[in-house]
């Protein structure tokens, strides 16, 4: 369970990263709206719109790429003389505390502008 956690908070990690690099990248794009008259409020509402569509479909992917890649990784590893029988499914505990982890990422402060320094 400790090395699950470990590759969870390791992948939030990097998910909070492309967070701040797409924020960053888009700061042109953010300050030309902020100089013609949009509130920082409305664009604040527009980025925690855009993570909390892409927030779950990413946790959803990932759940689904699970499940692939377990049963892939057992048909890699058997061959016909030597079956190889493991249950590697994934667990119910673990697919719930990624889909609260990647619900809640969707109210990330990095992902919704604060942490690029324009909005403040």
């Amino acid at each position: 369970m400790v090395v699950v956690g470990l590759v969870l908070l390791i992948a939030c990690a990097n998910v909070a990263n492309l967070l701040l690099a797409r924020s960053n990248s888009r700061g042109r794009e953010f300050g030309v709206r902020l100089a013609l008259g949009a509130a920082r409020g409305r664009l604040i509402r527009q980025l925690l719109v855009e993570n909390s569509i892409s927030a779950p479909f990413g946790g959803g992917l990932g759940m689904c790429l699970s499940y692939l890649g377990s049963y892939g990784l057992v048909r890699l590893l058997s061959t016909t003389q030597n079956q190889v029988f493991l249950d590697v499914r994934p667990d119910g505990r673990i697919l719930t505390f990624t889909a609260a982890i990647s619900g809640r990422l969707q109210h990330a402060p990095v992902g919704s502008g604060w942490g690029t320094g324009w909005v403040r």
